[in-house]
């Protein structure tokens, strides 16, 4: 069975900085660019099917903060809204 932890707050990002920001990254020539946190946003029509997939993908836990639900697995972000 997949846990509902309530969490104060979901890293303090919307979901357009999270998939436009990321992690800095230098490469050998001294070039800087970010790499993406998430390649993907996937959202789901109510938390009932986000619980269903999570169970599915093994997921033990799945964050809520107010009407929002998200966990991320392998750099895929699967989302619900209340």
């Amino acid at each position: 069975m997949v846990e509902i932890i309530e969490c104060a707050d979901m890293m303090g990002q919307s979901k357009n900085d999270f998939l436009r920001k990321g992690i800095p990254i230098t490469d050998s020539d001294g070039n800087q660019y970010s790499l993406p946190r998430a390649k993907m946003w996937v959202e789901f029509e109510s938390p009932a099917a986000l619980m269903r997939v999570a169970e599915l993908l093994g997921v033990k836990a799945i964050n809520k903060r107010g009407k929002d639900y998200v966990f991320a697995l392998k750099g895929m972000i699967y989302y619900a809204k209340d």
